[in-house]
């Protein structure tokens, strides 16, 4: 017999949420790296191996590496400002304390003794 799903009461007891969070968490501090990483990788082994060479796979290598900085960097962006849906109302939950719509909060208050 499947269980009812519980009611959320914060943003931080849906399941979803901590595998979104750690992604997030990782491209808010790798997303330079992991974007501009592979074009400098390409660059430095255009230069000192062929440098004299005019060939077209070098220039493909090239865009393809300025393809992926700007796809790492599209992603890193969408994670930051799109967010996550809102599990109770389904409207984008934003970057505040609470969704704009519903009023869900991210976390419980902390509770005082």
């Amino acid at each position: 017999m499947a269980q009812a799903p519980r009611e959320v009461r914060c943003l931080q007891e849906w399941d979803k949420y901590p595998p979104f969070q750690r992604r997030a968490a990782f491209f808010k501090r790798f997303w330079s790296v992991l974007a501009i990483g592979p074009f400098f990788v390409v660059l430095v082994v255009i230069f000192q191996y062929f440098s004299t060479s005019a060939s077209k796979l070098l220039l493909a290598l090239v865009f393809a590496a300025l393809v992926w900085a700007v796809a790492v960097s599209a992603y890193a962006a969408f994670l930051n400002f799109r967010g996550i849906d809102c599990p109770k109302c389904g409207a984008r939950f934003g970057r505040g304390a609470k969704c704009g719509s519903c009023g869900l909060p991210r976390a419980l208050p902390a509770k005082t003794k």
